[in-house]
């Protein structure tokens, strides 16, 4: 019953959960993921941000997580409120089966241990985040499935080490990794106090079973996880390519142009410049007095400017207009809400 409380206004009548990230990031990658599914298509690829990103091998998107495709045939918002609503109840009756029947405690044991978890500040901060509660919603269930293999007899752990298959492989597919990573240390500490708990002098061959059963389980994500590998290998943050902006031409070209082997150049004549770039740090104190020493001191020239939020970005645009400067301004958007502002005065 608490359980159903916590989750009603996400799924009540005129409710749902909303927040910045699930409305710029995870809500857009689950319309896509949805739309693909309604048209009988694998959501292979995301032509809407970066000029086009792999969709499949975005693991945070999780295209390749079955409870999603349940929702196919409603609408996004509707669609992650439920996804949020129905693994948080599954991490409550989680909670309650590794408690009472994993453990064995006495009530109200199962009962505590379900408000203690759905009712933690965790849990209620990640409800906004679908993509987290995904994978944290597994949890439980990983442990119970470890400590169910760990105390089978030799000969009736098939069941169990699928159970441990089938849920490792539930982790590695619902969504954000990091909740993943940090799971991983907890189930191995987790299964070798167990082990020692049922095993004895030789618990660690009780280990066996549960690496197989994690074995599976990485194999059973194989179609998720090899493109989210392939993917990581071409980033520039491991160093698979140079990051392909304005200042490296070279490698802007080689991303536009693909798997395109025809012929390609770089068109940059060359230049030179008497004028040594000055770069300059100054305090101004307010986007007001910014407004004032551009339009003073900067006259008849180009200037780059940047800000930490678009609304600082309009807030400098008025105070330029309001002292009858004409200019133009480009607003990009860049990571962070880092916005650019480049002015051009006549």
């Amino acid at each position: 019953m608490f359980t159903w409380w916590v989750v009603w206004p996400l799924i009540g009548p005129g409710g749902w959960a909303t927040g910045f990230d699930t409305v710029t990031y995870s809500g857009p990658n689950l319309a896509l993921t949805l739309d693909a599914v309604r048209h009988g298509r694998i959501p292979q690829w995301n032509p809407y941000i970066y000029g086009g990103v792999s969709h499949l091998g975005n693991i945070q998107a999780a295209s390749l997580y079955p409870p999603k495709w349940v929702f196919a045939w409603t609408d996004v918002h509707r669609a992650w409120s439920w996804l949020i609503a129905l693994h948080v109840i599954w991490l409550g009756a989680g909670m309650f089966w590794l408690v009472r029947r994993r453990l064995g405690l006495r009530p109200p044991a199962g009962l505590l241990a379900t408000l203690a978890v759905v009712g933690s500040g965790m849990v209620l901060v990640r409800m906004l985040f679908f993509e987290q509660i995904q994978v944290l919603a597994w949890a439980p269930w990983l442990l119970g499935a470890i400590d169910a293999t760990v105390a089978a007899p030799v000969g009736r752990r098939g069941r169990p080490v699928a159970g441990v298959a089938v849920v490792t492989a539930a982790l590695a597919i619902a969504g954000h990794p990091q909740i993943t990573y940090i799971l991983l240390p907890l189930a191995v500490v987790w299964a070798a106090a167990r082990a020692v708990d049922h095993g004895g002098p030789r618990a660690w061959r009780r280990l066996l079973p549960v690496a197989g059963g994690g074995l599976l389980g990485v194999l059973l994500a194989a179609p998720q996880l090899l493109p989210t590998l392939e993917l990581a290998t071409r980033s520039a943050n491991t160093d698979g390519r140079d990051a392909a902006t304005v200042g490296n031409p070279d490698g802007l070209l080689a991303w536009a142009s693909g798997h395109c082997q025809g012929e390609r150049q770089v068109v940059a004549p060359p230049f030179s410049t008497s004028k040594t770039p000055e770069v300059t740090l100054d305090f101004v104190g307010s986007l007001e007095n910014a407004s004032v020493v551009i339009s003073r001191l900067h006259r008849g020239e180009k200037r780059l400017v940047f800000c930490d939020s678009r609304a600082r970005v309009e807030e400098l645009a008025v105070g330029l207009r309001s002292r009858s400067e004409e200019h133009t301004s480009e607003l990009q958007s860049l990571a962070y809400l880092v916005c650019r502002l480049l002015l051009e005065k006549k």
